[in-house]
Parts: structure tokens; C-alpha cells; sequence
């Protein structure tokens, strides 16, 4: 975050594990750190796997609600893998949806895999969740998803993963 002149930009991912929320007090030790070191809570993200969401269900909706109440974005990873259940959009407090890249490597393909994401994109919007697609590794793919509508994306196509020197120098330019 202060490696940057314009750090306003920066907003920082990661991938937890809901099994880490139900840990007794790992949520309150969590925040502690992120106001300790001054992290701006709406500069950060946190993705869980919607698998684990369905183990650990109830404590981590608990933890979650406390992350976005301090201003800390959460977003539902890997949309699509498992058993996905449209409640999901109902009961887990997210503020964004990861189309997984299953759907985006065969949606040239497959109209049902396309089918899938465009429905996902839709159902999200109406939520009022933002849409990331994962697995963008073609001008096609990243072409089609921009004729979808979709908003956002990740994938070797538009970059490949980055330490932050690298960050910075994209910033410059």
C-alpha cells in the first residue's frame, strides 16, 4: 500500500480459508492487525472458496459480517466448482462473485459453460455483487467476455501474477 505515490489504486487480494475465521478469536486478532499497520479496510479483500463456505456455514457468515463491517470487501472464489447453490447470493455477506475458470476455458465451446456465465453475471448484477472472471488466457475468451459485459477478469491474458515492483512499474506507465 505505501510502496506506491498513488496507492489510492492498490487494492489488496487474498485468498483465506473459512476454516481460518471459525478459529476462536481469529477475526478479532485479524482486524486488530489490520488497524495496528493502518491498512485502509476498504483497500483489501478477502476471497473465500465457496466450498468452505458450506462446511463452515454459520461462524464464518459471523466473521465475514465483522470483516465488512470494519469496511473489508469479501468475495465468493471459485464460483461454480462443487455443489453451488444459488442461496449462496442470499446468505453469505459478499460483495463480489468469482466466476470459476472451468466455465471461461470451455465457454468458446460449450454454449452451456457460456450459458453459465452469462446467467452467473446476471444474477450477480441483480444482487448488486460485482463479477470477476477467472482463467482468461485468450484474446477469444477475453473478447467474448467483453461482448458479455463482463467487467472484470484475471488470467495470463492480462497479466501474469506480479510482486509488487512490478505493480509499481505498471503504475508508472
Amino acid at each position: 500500500h505505501n510502496s506506491h505515490r498513488d496507492n489510492q489504486q492498490i487494492i489488496l487480494t487474498m485468498n483465506l480459508s473459512a476454516k481460518h475465521l471459525i478459529l476462536n478469536g481469529a477475526v478479532e486478532h485479524l482486524i486488530f492487525i489490520i488497524q495496528q499497520q493502518q491498512i485502509p479496510p476498504h483497500r483489501l479483500v478477502f476471497e473465500f472458496r465457496e466450498q468452505e463456505f458450506m462446511l463452515h456455514n454459520k461462524f464464518a457468515i459471523r466473521a465475514l459480517e465483522k470483516l465488512r463491517q470494519i469496511g473489508v470487501k469479501v468475495g465468493l472464489d471459485d464460483f461454480g466448482t462443487g455443489f453451488s447453490s444459488l442461496n449462496a447470493f442470499f446468505q453469505y455477506p459478499i460483495d463480489f462473485v468469482k466466476i470459476d475458470s472451468r466455465f471461461t476455458n470451455r465457454m468458446l465451446m460449450s454454449k452451456k459453460d457460456l450459458s453459465l456465465i452469462r446467467v452467473i453475471r446476471d444474477i450477480s448484477h441483480d444482487m448488486g455483487f460485482k463479477v470477476i472472471v477467472e482463467g482468461i488466457e485468450t484474446q477469444q475468451q477475453h473478447a467474448k467476455l467483453v461482448e458479455l459485459g463482463c467487467e472484470f477478469g484475471q488470467g495470463s491474458y492480462i497479466a501474469q501474477p506480479m510482486d509488487y515492483m512490478q505493480v509499481n512499474r505498471l503504475l508508472d506507465l
